[in-house]
């Protein structure tokens, strides 16, 4: 079936669990916010804007999120088997999991503000930026984005897109960023770093291009 918001109204959905399993989520012109425990499982259509804004939420393997709008992870606990997000994601707020053995492949992109954490459980856990696609760092406040304890291959675009300085990308607790052919990383604003900050963090540039786009400086510095 269909859940959807109707006319100039927000929508919160709250039981103890809710299974997204079939149908769609219709956000509408408004937000829909999904504040408790959610288990998300094959193909779903969620339109709109729709927040995971607390609770735990689940999405298990072969699960693919498809629809307009953004996709929004503030406050919520979540986790990630093998995903396909043809849908925006942004990370706001908290740590995206995800699971050993899994890939998450963002066909969206993903807006990734200072402050949150991608992580894994080892090498096997792995982000996928394809062709096309963008992950870009924004916000302030002298706090940074993690990438923690996994794998990160780059076909796409990655932006350092900080208000001010000190804002970086961190590579730590073993983190390993690929940089493939036809892969970007652009220092965009201020003066951003990537490097580490606990444990190991390798960055591979292999057939990618590092790039400093106007009067910004930036600094690589990961322990390989």
């Amino acid at each position: 079936g269909t859940i959807s918001l109707v006319g100039a109204v927000n929508g919160t959905i709250n039981p103890t669990t809710f299974n997204v399993s079939a149908g769609t989520l219709d956000a509408g012109t408004q937000t829909l916010t999904l504040a408790g425990n959610t288990n998300y499982s094959g193909s779903r259509t969620l339109t709109g804007a729709v927040s995971m804004g607390g609770g735990t939420h689940t999405f298990a393997d072969g699960t693919t999120i498809s629809g307009t709008g953004t996709l929004t992870q503030a406050g919520a606990t979540v986790t990630m088997g093998s995903v396909t997000l043809n849908k925006a994601y942004s990370l706001a707020s908290g740590t995206l999991n995800i699971s050993a053995g899994d890939t998450v492949t963002l066909n969206g992109g993903l807006a990734f503000v200072t402050g949150s954490v991608v992580a894994g459980a080892g090498a096997t856990s792995v982000l996928d930026i394809p062709s096309g696609q963008a992950v870009t760092l924004t916000g302030g406040g002298g706090v940074h984005g993690t990438f923690d304890n996994l794998t990160v291959n780059n076909s796409g675009t990655i932006n350092l897109q900080t208000a001010g300085v000190n804002e970086d990308f961190k590579l730590n607790n073993g983190a390993v960023l690929n940089n493939v052919t036809g892969g970007q990383i652009r220092f965009v604003g201020g003066e951003q770093q990537i490097h580490t900050s606990a444990g190991s963090g390798t960055l591979n540039n292999s057939g990618g291009t590092i790039s400093l786009v106007g009067a910004v400086n930036g600094t690589i510095n990961p322990t390989t």
